[in-house]
């Protein structure tokens, strides 16, 4: 049985769902296909079966119409994350492709003059820097992952270009993005390329906090302790109800034990009886060496959580700030044929990456335009066009962005095997809910395997949580 209700997944999909809920009360519902568009776009990574092909027809759709002109780049980009959730590396390759034609090329100068002069949400929605840049490392991943590497490197590449933006208050952070440098590492290596190799991978290894980043773990550290604490109570007091009595739940069990980190178990009770683990690594330095990502045949990106958001702030709702999504995952530990491997590292925070790209240039328009209204209100006439006139701040976002990303890698015997990951918090506690299990992985005998998994919530207890009831 589920145990309490998923954190909000963000503001964007918030105002979303009262919207359709103010809808369904005023008498006009929701259509199938703004339901269908919810899905796909806030959904898709939280869902125990989520329909990727639904979810992929209906981004085509929106991304394609011409009335949606403005925001198919914003489709775009989720489209590409569902396709790779998904394994079509062929639609992401097209989404994002189409999308970077579309940021390269379309030009709508009127709209450009009245989002700068007026509300920003008019303009042709381009994605902040994190975003591009997330945008080429997905296209970059797909052409990888069809052994196109030359590609791969040139995307990787555009990725990290992307994050290097003009603005002086990110001039600290234009080199850190793990992530974009771990991969161009792996796509330099299969073309041979050691010495840059290296390189990337050194660089990959740089973590640079951001000035409130300690003060910020340390809130959601006690949060979670918080948290934590109340959910094993709601775990205990959901066993004893529903383990007893006239109608007790199958296969139901005690998750209300405290399990940290350290005690996580060396074998799961079905492992097989010996190790298909040939080379792994604990040690985040070996991890980033030449000599161990060349011999690495099974590569796993472990998606984790909802990107940041946007939301306004200020009056008129005029700036537009970064907020973190709250989520469990933390850390996150592979068991091969029920044998720990080791865990997965972290590359990426998305939040991170996003606030450190800089907000100077947009900062002077808002703060010019906010300005210049607050002067007006202060004349007669000035005020009712004041009044009439708009400057809130674009909101938009990559709501399929993930949250955190982790690579695991190793050299594993070829042949099928069973991966499952073991989810822990940011205070290392153990999350039991949130198991994930992928079975009939082949690991090839030449080349490697690559492959991107998300954390969900009880989808290991699928089965049981969607199964009908005697009598239904």
């Amino acid at each position: 049985m589920q145990g309490g209700a998923a954190k909000t997944r963000g503001a964007f999909a918030t105002a979303f769902s009262l919207s359709l809920i103010l809808a369904v009360v005023s008498g006009c519902g929701p259509s199938p296909e703004q339901i269908r568009l919810r899905r796909a776009m806030h959904e898709i990574r939280h869902e125990l079966h989520p329909d990727y092909r639904d979810a992929l027809v209906i981004l085509e759709s929106k991304r394609t119409n011409p009335n949606d002109l403005n925001e198919a780049v914003l489709y775009g980009m989720c489209q590409t994350t569902v396709a790779i959730l998904g394994g079509d590396y062929t639609t992401a390759e097209r989404a994002t492709y189409d999308s970077f034609a579309l940021v390269e090329k379309y030009e709508n100068q009127d709209r450009e003059i009245l989002a700068a002069l007026g509300d920003e949400g008019i303009r042709f929605f381009r994605g902040e820097p994190h975003e591009r840049a997330m945008l080429w490392y997905y296209a970059g991943l797909a052409r990888y992952a069809r052994g196109e590497y030359n590609e791969a490197r040139m995307f990787f590449s555009q990725a990290l270009h992307a994050t290097r933006t003009r603005d002086e208050d990110a001039k600290d952070f234009r080199e850190d993005f793990q992530l974009g440098y771990y991969w161009l590492g792996r796509a330099l290596l299969k073309r041979g390329e050691v010495d840059d190799a290296r390189a990337a991978f050194q660089r990959a290894a740089v973590v640079l906090p951001h000035s409130t980043e300690a003060k910020e773990i340390e809130q959601i550290k006690a949060r979670r302790r918080r948290e934590y604490a109340d959910e094993l109570k709601a775990e205990k007091l959901g066993y004893e109800k529903n383990s007893q009595g006239e109608s007790p739940v199958p296969g139901i069990v005690d998750l209300s034990q405290e399990i940290a980190r350290a005690e996580a178990p060396a074998t799961l009770p079905d492992a097989a009886p010996q190790s298909p683990v040939l080379r792994a690594t604990a040690d985040f330095n070996e991890f980033l060496t030449t000599d161990y990502q060349g011999e690495a045949n099974l590569v796993v990106m472990i998606e984790m959580g909802t990107g940041p958001f946007k939301y306004a702030k200020g009056r008129d709702a005029a700036f537009d700030h970064i907020g973190r999504c709250p989520y469990r995952e933390a850390s996150v530990e592979v068991y091969i044929d029920g044998h720990r491997a080791g865990p997965g590292f972290k590359l990426l925070d998305s939040y991170h990456q996003a606030v450190t790209r800089g907000v100077e240039t947009r900062r002077a328009r808002q703060w010019g335009k906010a300005f210049v209204k607050e002067v007006m209100k202060s004349v007669p006439v000035g005020s009712l066009v004041a009044g009439m006139w708009s400057i809130k701040a674009d909101l938009r976002y990559w709501p399929t962005l993930a949250g955190e990303y982790h690579a695991f890698a190793a050299k594993v015997t070829p042949g099928p095997h069973t991966l499952h990951f073991r989810f822990y918090d940011v205070n290392d506690k153990y999350l039991p809910r949130y198991d994930l299990t992928r079975h009939f992985i082949c690991v090839p005998a030449d080349g490697e395997l690559v492959m991107t998994v998300h954390s969900v919530e009880n989808q290991d207890n699928a089965y049981l949580l969607t199964a009908a009831r005697p009598g239904q």
